[in-house]
């Protein structure tokens, strides 16, 4: 029988690293530690390597030479060429968060493993590689693709928008029936830390816990109070309306004939409700289609002044007040004294009335809006009830989007217009101080903020700052910035199975890029949704 393990001439460490060459601290960035290495005892994941030894890794930390390095694919020739040998220690020096420390391990021959038939395999006496033990893949296929996995999880997944940490929570699942077995059938340190390393993965992938109070939640029930107000306010001001101008309407069915026209023009029709699929396109111009092919139809001009304020109100309503508010509107509206005019409705040719709104009635009957005023408001928005935004130190990252978090919790629009950067960073190095953030790019990630704070999201909090970085050196001599970039990490809380959890998919964005300019504030760069 063949001995259970062979020791080969290359010297390794059993570390994988990527090389990190840029920023102010470069270095060997530790994303995985095979289960047989001994540097399993005091290096983590996530650590920076910077000296070996003491010997200082710049040499080898320049573009073409990394891969000579610790944990790289030809880091055998760099222990060669340091005379290290086989059951060596060495030390590395390594970056954690913010603290210099000195970690120790012996570097290794390559470890050759062998079953008790003399078969190579991944630990000594098995798994065979090329045993599938019942499973669809063979042991050798698997290992180096689960552990991949597991590396990618553990170190770069929670930063990736293409990332559903549920969704993979539960491919990770699927997996434990390997563990099992190995615990069972060739239990020893291979099975112990590949047990270990599942479930390091799986709480990495359930996200972390938080306990959520009532203080926490309050910003929901302010929600709900905002709705009740502004419902209540529109029932009222939907009634004046009608008492107003009750001498004026006139039953809207059927709709009059072209030969109607004098009867009819400057009258006022309560017409029914409209969705986004009766906007129709006619010739160019779109028209929103206001009756059936049964009682006939009105027309009202969807670049008209009346429905673009009708519109850009019930968009301020959805920030405020209600970011899931139907779609869905009531008219009052005044004949046009003009011929009617044929559209293709559901397509037939359909001839109808132009109307001009008067005053809407949207959502499930909670968004008034007297579209006679040039600029006007949702009825009782003056009068919402609010709570008192939470005061912040805008001199920090971490503040800033601490800032932008609670404003949209609390609707409070003008606190986050506040917080992204008037002024962008050109291509040949100037502040271009005209820039100004897309006031449509503001609107729509606003409102999508606060569908998503109350919806699926129930609370943010910051996760992690990376370190700043200079994106540009300022020289006071040729009038070029000093500009400062950094990222913010939140957490997205979610509720899954009755418990407060963070979670991460293509829906939410966690990062955000914050830039200052000659030690100004920090502002956020780049206008997206939470």
């Amino acid at each position: 029988m063949a001995d259970l393990t062979q020791i080969g001439d290359d010297v390794r460490s059993g570390v994988t690293t990527d090389a990190i060459l840029d920023g102010d601290r470069p270095g060997l960035w530790v994303t995985w530690i095979d289960w047989d290495s001994d540097f399993r005892r005091e290096l983590q994941l996530g650590d920076l390597i910077t000296a070996v030894d003491q010997d200082d890794l710049s040499a080898v930390l320049q573009p073409g030479h990394v891969d000579l390095g610790i944990g790289q694919w030809n880091e055998a020739t760099f222990f060669r060429n340091k005379g290290v040998k086989h059951d060596q220690s060495i030390a590395l020096t390594v970056l954690r968060g913010d603290a210099t420390v000195t970690v120790h391990g012996k570097v290794h021959g390559s470890y050759l493993y062998y079953d008790a038939s003399g078969n190579q395999s991944l630990a000594p006496g098995g798994p065979s590689n090329m045993a599938g033990d019942g499973f669809d893949d063979v042991w050798s296929l698997w290992y180096p693709r689960f552990r991949d996995k597991m590396s990618y999880v553990l170190m770069r997944a929670w930063r990736d928008r293409a990332f559903s940490n549920r969704y993979e929570l539960q491919q990770h699942l699927n997996e434990r029936p390997r563990i099992d077995y190995l615990l069972q059938h060739y239990a020893g340190p291979f099975a112990a830390a590949m047990q270990a390393d599942w479930e390091r993965t799986r709480q990495c992938l359930a996200g972390k816990l938080f306990v959520l109070g009532p203080s926490d939640l309050a910003y929901r029930a302010l929600g709900d109070q905002r709705v009740a107000q502004a419902r209540q306010a529109a029932a009222k001001a939907w009634d004046a309306i009608h008492v107003e101008l009750a001498a004026q309407l006139t039953p809207p069915f059927p709709a009059p004939q072209p030969s109607d026209r004098a009867k009819v023009a400057g009258k006022l029709v309560e017409l029914p409700r409209f969705v986004e699929r009766d906007i129709i396109d006619g010739l160019g111009s779109a028209y929103i289609a206001l009756g059936n092919s049964s009682d006939g139809y009105y027309f009202a001009a969807l670049a008209s002044p009346e429905v673009v304020r009708l519109f850009n109100v019930f968009h301020r309503y959805r920030g405020l007040v209600d970011p899931t508010a139907a779609k869905q509107f009531k008219l009052i509206a005044r004949i046009i004294d003009q011929p009617p005019k044929m559209i293709v409705v559901n397509g037939q040719g359909t001839i109808g009335f132009m109307v001009q709104p008067i005053a809407a009635l949207g959502g499930d009957d909670e968004v008034f809006v007297d579209l006679r005023q040039d600029a006007p408001p949702f009825a009782g928005e003056a009068d919402l009830v609010t709570l008192a935004p939470a005061p912040h130190d805008d001199g920090s990252p971490a503040s800033v989007i601490g800032a932008l978090i609670q404003a949209v919790k609390l609707a409070d629009r003008a606190t986050w217009n506040s917080l992204f950067s008037p002024w962008r960073l050109t291509d040949d190095h100037r502040l271009d101080t005209s820039y100004s953030p897309s006031t449509a790019d503001l609107d729509e990630y606003w409102e999508q903020s606060r569908q998503l704070i109350t919806g699926p999201v129930f609370d943010a909090r910051i996760d992690a700052v990376d370190r700043v970085q200079h994106v540009l050196r300022g020289d006071r001599a040729t009038g070029v910035p000093d500009v400062e970039e950094v990222l913010v990490w939140i957490d997205l809380i979610g509720q899954f199975d009755g418990e407060y959890r963070s979670y991460v998919d293509v829906k939410v964005v966690r990062g955000w890029t914050l830039q200052r300019a000659n030690g100004g504030p920090w502002q956020i760069a780049t206008v997206q949704q939470l």
